[in-house]
């Protein structure tokens, strides 16, 4: 999980779901999709149905990466628990698949000759892969870092928001995947 740009926690409160739901109504407004120069009153758009929400927080600058926030509210019998779900929107995913899959597949492009070559590589095909390798490198730890900040604030404003009594990050064996 650390490695890529999808993040799922699990928030116990004492509060109880209502609570919960009146409090995320008050942090997030319906989403715009036209939004210039326009200050809003809240830190998040999206919507809430039921018991489930949707959100991603509102930027006055320009981060692609900022996580689309899907959390539902379960009722427990002491308060509740609220899992939410923090990944970049599809758009971001398909555009750095693309782009790091391009990079990824002319390093094997240059790693294939190498490897079936018995003698000596030479300095260009050494530096090919290098290059591809660092560039492939770099970019991956780029796009992750402009995730994990966004996600960090979000993960911290719904803590303090919902009174966090635990807060447990859920990994892929966690999930059952």
């Amino acid at each position: 999980m650390k490695f890529l740009p999808y993040e799922k926690i699990k928030i116990k409160s004492h509060l109880s779901s209502a609570e919960v739901l009146q409090r995320l109504d008050k942090v997030i407004e319906p989403r715009r999709y036209f939004r210039f120069l326009e200050k809003s009153s809240k830190p998040y758009e999206g919507k809430i149905e039921g018991a489930r929400f949707d959100a991603s927080r509102i930027l006055q600058y320009r981060n692609p990466f900022r996580p689309k926030i899907v959390g539902d509210v379960q009722v427990e019998s002491q308060g509740c628990t609220i899992n939410l779900t923090m990944r970049p929107d599809a758009w971001v995913i398909a555009f750095m698949v693309l782009f790091l899959g391009s990079i990824a597949i002319s390093f094997l492009a240059a790693l294939v000759p190498v490897m079936t070559s018995l003698g000596e590589i030479g300095t260009e095909k050494r530096l090919s892969l290098l290059s591809s390798l660092a560039m492939l490198t770099l970019l991956h730890i780029f796009f992750l870092a402009l995730f994990k900040f966004e996600s960090a604030k979000s993960k911290d404003f719904f803590q303090d928001l919902l009174n966090a009594e635990n807060v447990e990050e859920i990994g892929f064996s966690q999930q059952g995947i």
